[in-house]
């Protein structure tokens, strides 16, 4: 949709190890706010999310040549900053049904398998203008650590494993300590 820059500063591949590794990760969106809004005919989150190292292990190499799957036992974040901001001055969109963290799993062609991925020190923060007051608000969540397990769209792994679960703590608003539980 040429709304976001992609990109990643290095790639280690080991095939002995069944290991990738990604520096320097970043989804960028081009230009600031009100360019990334003036593409826009109706309401839509922009996202920055920054990860300085991101590690996928036990990466089975065979499913991925012969069965065109992803399937990695493991994956590391450590150390990333996602960014939402959403401008509710713009026009509604349609609701959409298909817009929630599972169901978009879902519609990646290729089948995806993480079994369990680990985040640690993560900063997530989300920031809202309302046109009524003309000011922004934030909301953040600091030093988020936790575990997602089951990741995946295959419908076979989706049986053995019927919800994606994330179970995460981390401060509210630079102070407060939080804990989530999550099954999707």
């Amino acid at each position: 949709d040429s709304l976001y820059f992609f990109k990643v500063g290095s790639l280690y591949v080991s095939g002995e190890q069944h290991k990738i590794i990604a520096t320097d990760v970043e989804l960028k969106p081009r230009g600031d706010k009100q360019e990334f809004e003036s593409k826009l005919s109706s309401r839509k989150d922009m996202f920055h999310l920054t990860f300085p190292k991101i590690t996928l292990g036990s990466i089975n190499w065979w499913s991925m040549i012969n069965h065109e799957k992803f399937i990695a036992k493991e994956a590391d974040i450590t150390n990333g900053i996602f960014y939402v901001y959403l401008d509710k001055s713009l026009p509604a969109a349609p609701f959409k049904l298909n817009n929630f963290p599972q169901q978009i799993l879902m519609d990646i062609p290729v089948p995806v398998l993480v079994t369990k991925l680990a985040l640690q020190s993560l900063n997530l923060s989300f920031e809202e203008f309302n046109p009524d007051s003309k000011k922004s608000a934030n909301i953040f969540f600091d030093n988020v650590n936790g575990t997602a397990n089951n990741i995946s769209n295959v419908p076979s792994e989706i049986k053995k494993a019927k919800y994606l679960t994330l179970n995460a703590e981390g401060l509210f608003m630079h102070k407060v300590p939080i804990t989530g539980k999550f099954r999707l």
